[in-house]
This record gives structure tokens, sequence and C-alpha cells, in this order.
């Protein structure tokens, strides 16, 4: 039933499961960790392999070992990601972005593999997906809040914007 299904503004994430709230938000958040890892690459939005979001149990419930999940699915007409969040402890904002931001790494990658080559195995590091979220040079990876003064962070700001301006200039 469409009235239990949104797709977001590209057409590439198809969120379903949970309330009407729910689906909404987390669609417009994949949309946002989209853009923000356009912007990040300065690529222009050529996606091919669409993104499948189910949303499990509900605020409150008991808490699986892994609140998200990544899948690659394969058929006869091309590969598709699957992302299964359970909303335990409601939409963890930054957790879910870098989830979508690792899933749209393996779309990089499967856009352009035939589906025969569906043995390969892939794996996206996490702190891979760490440095392309990063965006604030104060937040920890992996944590909503500021740095507290003290704390360090447990890896140096991989693609960091600025950084790779920086970079690029000198």
């Amino acid at each position: 039933d469409g009235m239990d299904r949104v797709v977001s503004r590209t057409e590439q994430f198809r969120v379903s499961g949970g309330a009407p709230q729910d689906r909404t938000t987390v669609a417009q958040l994949a949309e946002d960790a989209k853009d923000e890892l356009l912007r990040l690459t300065e690529e222009k939005d050529t996606w091919k392999v669409p993104v499948t979001i189910d949303l499990h149990g509900q605020s409150g419930d008991p808490m699986p070992q892994r609140t998200v999940a990544i899948q690659i699915l394969v058929s006869d007409v091309g590969y598709g990601l699957r992302l299964d969040v359970h909303l335990s402890r409601s939409i963890e904002h930054e957790r879910f972005k870098h989830a979508v931001t690792a899933a749209l790494v393996y779309e990089r990658a499967l856009r352009r593999l035939p589906a025969k080559e569906s043995g390969s195995r892939f794996f996206v590091p996490p702190w891979l997906a760490d440095g392309l979220r990063e965006d604030d040079p104060d937040r920890i990876p992996g944590e909503d809040g500021p740095r507290t003064e003290g704390h360090q962070r447990p890896h140096p700001g991989l693609l960091h914007e600025q950084r790779v301006k920086r970079a690029a200039d000198e």
C-alpha cells in the first residue's frame, strides 16, 4: 500500500515501516546525508542503485544488538541496497546518516558493476563513513554532541571538506 511507504525527493530512497512521521523524517535525513556527500565530493547525483529503508520496532522496545544494518540485494535486473533500522532508540540522526553514507559508498561501486559479478565481497570500513560524515570540526565521529575539553578524536578527520580544499590549494 502506497500509504505505508515514502519515496524520497530524488526517488533513490524508499522508506517503509514505522509511523508516517518516522518515514518522512528518515527520507529527509537520507536525502540530507546524500546532499552533504555530493557537496563534499563535488559530484552530480547520478544514482542507479535504489536504497530501501525498512523501519522496525518502536521507541522503547528492547534494543537489538545492531540498530542499523546494510544488506546488498542482487537480482536479474541488478543491485539494490537495504537498510534495516530499528527504532528502539528513536531515530539516531548521526548514526542513521553514517549508515546512509556507507550505503552510498556501496552504491557508487555497485552502479558500475554488472549483476553477474555478484560474487564480489564488499566492505566499507567504518572510518571511511566517519571521515565522509565529518562536517563539523568539533563533532566526535559517532556522537551527536560537540567535543568536550581534553577529549581527543579517535582518529583525524579524514576528508573534512575544509582540509580537502586546503590540501588542494597547497
